[in-house]
């Protein structure tokens, strides 16, 4: 790798430990764990999806969203709903309890990025964008 492509993957990860670590802040304050807030904002997003689909968008076994789900339906965060046509297939909502946490946590999110992005121009945010989909692109 050459000293730009370095400073690149540096840049990145600096950027990516700032959101990570304002978030998991505010997700303390609430007795929540990152794992649970990806799910909450997966809920929120997805509107009532299956265990499945949330254990295929976090890349993990459904197992393993069961075992960061359990406690969410103990601290009423969320619910699980069985599917009254296939009873294997479980859905999770959101309680109106986590609801408002997902937008508060989502207002703490956006403030954080404006004030992150607050530092560029509106055309470098353009082109951020731009590159930034170049490089995801499929």
């Amino acid at each position: 790798m050459d000293h730009i492509d370095i400073e690149l993957e540096n840049a990145l990860i600096n950027f990516k430990r700032a959101i990570i670590e304002t978030m998991r802040d505010q997700t303390k304050k609430i007795d929540c764990t990152m794992a649970q807030w990806e799910i909450l904002h997966i809920v929120s997003e997805k509107k009532n999806p299956t265990m499945k689909e949330i254990a295929s968008l976090l890349q993990i076994t459904p197992p393993s969203v069961t075992a960061i789900i359990t406690p969410m339906i103990k601290k009423g965060l969320v619910k699980r709903q069985y599917d009254p046509a296939d009873r294997r297939t479980v859905h999770i909502t959101l309680t109106p309890k986590s609801s408002l946490i997902v937008k508060n946590l989502t207002n703490k999110k956006h403030s954080l990025f404006k004030k992150m992005f607050s530092k560029i121009t509106i055309s470098e945010k353009e082109y951020f964008i731009t590159v930034l989909k170049k490089i995801t692109a499929k």
